[in-house]
């Protein structure tokens, strides 16, 4: 998971007193999830978008 570190466990520590609290993090650390999964998907579409590139150039050569 990406979030570590001992600023977010400060942030969790003090939101999750309340339910509300307990959501807000939640959905934090779900949101955080989701994007480092997107960037992940993103930068895997830009190596086979470059290994195509590479393959076709090496064919025009």
């Amino acid at each position: 998971m990406p979030f570590t570190g001992t600023n977010f466990q400060k942030i969790q520590a003090r939101f999750s007193k309340t339910k509300a609290g307990e959501f807000l993090i939640g959905r934090l650390v779900s949101l955080d999830s989701e994007i480092f999964s997107d960037a992940h998907k993103q930068v895997q579409l830009l190596d086979q978008t470059m290994a195509q590139l590479f393959q076709i150039y090496m064919a025009l050569r």
